[in-house]
């Protein structure tokens, strides 16, 4: 029994430093002529470099000024290259990459979206850096160079290792008062 509690420990601990915090970033509002998207996107907690399985889920709202659209994912994910990056507090783009590299979120039919797009075109309407889709309307805004923020870290998602972690440690806690309060 002596070695029991502490074997569940160290297992517990073991895993508690494997996974990641899931990550929630608030994006800035980008714009391009009238349009403007602003939103959400929770990412894996991974930092550096992100790619397509890092991002877990989002939500935009793109506007015109006339038409506003509210989608989220499931949708339309696609994140090319090396130019999104995360750090624990915040998502930057590299809009002056020579390769082609962006990303693009969207609804399912792609008449909403966001795009950032580095040395390329978003949709095969020309370089932009972003461009944004209102019901189909397609809007863009050149001129951004350089690394650029684009969003900040709004909040964590605890991992479930740590809450596994935390109620470990208070059975342990209570189990050595009740003995305590035995003798």
């Amino acid at each position: 029994m002596r070695l029991l509690m502490p074997a569940i420990a160290l297992a517990v601990l073991s895993t508690a430093s494997v996974a990641h915090a899931d990550i929630t970033y608030n994006l800035f509002t980008q714009t391009a002529g009238p349009a403007t998207a602003s939103g959400t996107v929770t990412t894996d907690g991974a930092t550096g470099v992100l790619g397509q399985g890092d991002i877990l889920s989002y939500t935009l709202t793109v506007s015109d000024g006339i038409n506003t659209d509210t989608f989220s994912s499931p949708g339309f994910i696609v994140v090319a290259g090396d130019t999104l990056t995360a750090t624990p507090t915040g998502l930057f783009f590299d809009f002056s990459s020579p390769d082609f590299a962006g990303f693009i979120f969207g609804d399912a039919s792609l008449s909403n979206y966001l795009c950032d797009a580095a040395s390329a075109e978003c949709t095969g309407v020309g370089p932009t850096s972003p461009e944004i889709g209102v019901d189909g309307a397609v809007y863009e805004n050149a001129g951004l160079s350089g690394v650029v923020q684009i969003a900040s870290a709004g909040s964590a998602t605890p991992e479930p290792s740590s809450l596994i972690l935390l109620g470990t440690g208070l059975v342990g806690f209570a189990g050595a008062a009740r003995r305590r309060f035995k003798k």
